[in-house]
C-alpha cells in the first residue's frame, strides 16, 4: 500500500511539472541587438528583414554596374576586374548577410561596403576601373547612406556602431578584388558573448532564424547559375591571356585581319558596282537620247506629210461640199415648186368642197328649221298635258274639305215628308 501511494505521488508530481512547463510563456527572442542596445527602436527580427533586403539590393546593384562595365569596356583587363568584382563582391555580400545574429550581419555588410568604398577611393592597380571609378564610388556611397539610415533607425547608443565599422575597415582594408577579408570574430572574440538560453527560448527563436536564413539562401541559390556563368567568362579571359593560347590567338588575329581586308574589299564592291551602274546609266541615256532624236525627226517628217495630205483632202472635201450644196439647192428649189403646186391644188379642191357644202346646207336649212320647231311644239304640248294631269291628280288627292262630321250630321238629319236615300261610301262617291 505504501509503495502504491508513493508511485501515485510521483506520477502526480511529474504530471504537475509537465503541466507547469506547458503553461510557461515562450520568451521573446534576445539577440545581440537587445543586449547591446536595450532602447533600440527595432527588434532583431525587423533588423534581419532589413538586412536581407539590403543584401539583395546590393547584389543586384553590383551585378548591374559590372555588366555596364563589361558592355562598354574593350580592354580584357577591365573586363576581368569587373567579373572578379561581380563574382567575389556578391558572394561576400551573401556571406555577410547569412550570419546567425542580425546585428552581426548588419555590421559585417556595413564593413564590407566601407572596405569597398575605401578600395575604390584609393584603388590599387588591380582594382582600378579607369573612367568607371567615380561610378563605383558613388554606388558604394549610396549603400553607405542606406546603412547609416538603418543605424539611425535603430536608435540607442550602439557600442559597435559607425566608429567601429570605420575603424575596422581602415585597419583591415581590401587590397584585391578577390575580397580576402579579415574575420570579425577572430579579432573581437571577446566582444561576442554567448548568453545562456533556455530550451523554450531556443525553440522559439529557431523557427524565425531558419525561415530568414532560408529566404536568404534561396536568393543566393538564384545567383549560383550566374556565378557559374561569370566564372566561365573569367576562365575564358584568363585562358586567352596565357602564352599557350597566344599563338593561336595571333593566328586568329591574322585571320581576322585577312577577313577585315576582305571585308574592306567587299565594302568597295558597292562603290564599284555604283560606278558601273552610273556608266551603264549614262550609256543608256545617250542611246535613249539618240533614239528620241530619230523619233522626233521621223515625227516631224510624218507630220509634214500628214499636213500636206490633210490640205489636199480638205481641198477635195471643200469642192465636194460646194458641189453637194449646189445639188441640194437645186433639189430644194424643185421640191419647193412641187410643194407649192400641190398646196395650190389642195386649196382649190378644198375651196370647191367648202362651197358645195355651204350650198347644200343653205338648201337644207328651211326644212331643218321647220322640223326643229315642229318637234319643239310637240314636246311642249306633251309637257303641258302631263303637267295638267299631275296637277289635277294632286289637287283631288290633297284638296281641303269642310268639316266632314258636320256634313255627315246634316246629311243624316231627316227631312219631313222625304225618304232618305241610302248612304254611299265616300270612296264610292269619289269613284
Amino acid at each position: 500500500m505504501l509503495r502504491q501511494a508513493s508511485a501515485q505521488s510521483v506520477t502526480f508530481a511529474c504530471t504537475l511539472c509537465l503541466l507547469l512547463c506547458g503553461c510557461q510563456q515562450v520568451p521573446k527572442q534576445q539577440g545581440m541587438l537587445e543586449r547591446e542596445a536595450a532602447e533600440a527602436q527595432l527588434s532583431s527580427h525587423q533588423l534581419r528583414v532589413m538586412v536581407n533586403e539590403l543584401v539583395t539590393h546590393m547584389a543586384d546593384r553590383i551585378e548591374i554596374r559590372a555588366d555596364e562595365i563589361l558592355a562598354h569596356a574593350q580592354n580584357p583587363a577591365l573586363q576581368r576586374k569587373a567579373l572578379l568584382w561581380k563574382i567575389n563582391g556578391i558572394s561576400s555580400c551573401f556571406q555577410a548577410g547569412t550570419r546567425p545574429d542580425p546585428l552581426a550581419s548588419y555590421l559585417d555588410v556595413w564593413i564590407l561596403n566601407r572596405q569597398m568604398l575605401n578600395m575604390f577611393q584609393n584603388p590599387p592597380p588591380t582594382a582600378h576601373f579607369d573612367q568607371w571609378q567615380p561610378m563605383l564610388i558613388a554606388e558604394c556611397q549610396a549603400f553607405d547612406r542606406r546603412l547609416q539610415h538603418i543605424s539611425q533607425t535603430l536608435g540607442g547608443n550602439l557600442r559597435l556602431g559607425e566608429t567601429f565599422v570605420a575603424q575596422f575597415a581602415a585597419d583591415f582594408p581590401l587590397t584585391t578584388l578577390y575580397f580576402d577579408r579579415e574575420p570579425i570574430a577572430s579579432r573581437y572574440i571577446e566582444e561576442v558573448k554567448a548568453p545562456d538560453h533556455e530550451m523554450f527560448q531556443v525553440i522559439a527563436n529557431l523557427g524565425e532564424d531558419v525561415d530568414e536564413l532560408k529566404k536568404l539562401s534561396v536568393l543566393f541559390a538564384e545567383h549560383l547559375p550566374k556565378q557559374a556563368r561569370w566564372e566561365a567568362q573569367l576562365l575564358i579571359i584568363d585562358t586567352s591571356q596565357q602564352e599557350l593560347v597566344q599563338q593561336p590567338l595571333q593566328d586568329l588575329s591574322a585571320a581576322a585581319a585577312a577577313a577585315s581586308r576582305l571585308s574592306q574589299l567587299a565594302d568597295t564592291f558597292p562603290a564599284l558596282i555604283g560606278r558601273e551602274r552610273q556608266a551603264i546609266e549614262r550609256m543608256v541615256a545617250a542611246e535613249r537620247q539618240a533614239i528620241l532624236s530619230d523619233v522626233e525627226r521621223m515625227r516631224r517628217e510624218t507630220m509634214a506629210g500628214l499636213e500636206s495630205e490633210r490640205a489636199v483632202v480638205l481641198e477635195d472635201l471643200s469642192q465636194e461640199r460646194i458641189a453637194t450644196l449646189d445639188e441640194l439647192s437645186q433639189e430644194r428649189e424643185a421640191l419647193s415648186q412641187e410643194l407649192r403646186n400641190i398646196a395650190q391644188a389642195t386649196l382649190q379642191t378644198t375651196d370647191a368642197i367648202t362651197r358645195q357644202r355651204t350650198k347644200e346646207l343653205t338648201q337644207a336649212a328651211p326644212h331643218l328649221i321647220d322640223h326643229f320647231f315642229w318637234r319643239t311644239l310637240q314636246l311642249s304640248l306633251l309637257a303641258i298635258a302631263v303637267t295638267g294631269l299631275l296637277f289635277w291628280l294632286l289637287r283631288n288627292r290633297w284638296r281641303p274639305t269642310v268639316n266632314q262630321a258636320e256634313l255627315h250630321t246634316a246629311a243624316d238629319a231627316p227631312v219631313s215628308g222625304t225618304v232618305l236615300p241610302a248612304r254611299e261610301h265616300p270612296d264610292q262617291h269619289a269613284a
